[in-house]
C-alpha cells in the first residue's frame, strides 16, 4: 500500500487527554497498572475488528497519536451499545486507579498536550513528551 493511500484514509479524531503521556507515567510508577490496562486495551482493539475499525487510521496533530486506543474507544462508543455500557461501569474506576498514580499537573499537561496536537501540527517528534516524564 502506497504511503499516498495510506494518508487518504486516515481520520482525525476527538481526544481531550493524551493517553499514552498518562500510561507511560503510570507504567513507570506503577508496573502492576500494566496488568490492569492492558486486558481492557486488548479486548477494545478485538471489539474494534469485530466492528471493522482499523485502529492505525487514527491521526493527530503529533506522530505518537497515530494508532492510540482513543480512536478505537471514540469509534466504538459510535457503534457498540454494549460497549459503550461497560464503558460506563469500567472507566469511572480505571480513571479513579489512573488518577491515584499521576498528579493534577501531569494530567493538565497531558490535556495540554492533547488540545496543542488537535489544533496545530506543531508537536512534531519528541517535543514535550520528556518533559512530563523528567519527574517519573
Amino acid at each position: 500500500m502506497s504511503i499516498r493511500k495510506i494518508i487518504s484514509t486516515e481520520e482525525k479524531f476527538e481526544c481531550n487527554t493524551c493517553a499514552w503521556r498518562l500510561v507511560r507515567l503510570c507504567y513507570r510508577r506503577a508496573p502492576w497498572f500494566m496488568l490492569v490496562r492492558e486486558p481492557l486495551v486488548f479486548g477494545m482493539r478485538i471489539l474494534a475488528r469485530l466492528y471493522g475499525i482499523d485502529i492505525r487510521r487514527g491521526r493527530r496533530g503529533h506522530p505518537d497519536c497515530r494508532g492510540c486506543v482513543r480512536y478505537a474507544k471514540n469509534e466504538l462508543k459510535k457503534k457498540s451499545s454494549a460497549f459503550v455500557r461497560l464503558n460506563g461501569i469500567i472507566d469511572p474506576v480505571f480513571n479513579r486507579m489512573r488518577n491515584s498514580i499521576i498528579t493534577q499537573l501531569e494530567l493538565e499537561e497531558a490535556r495540554n498536550f492533547a488540545r496543542d496536537a488537535a489544533e496545530q501540527n506543531c508537536c512534531s517528534g519528541t517535543d514535550g513528551k520528556d518533559n512530563l516524564l523528567k519527574g517519573a
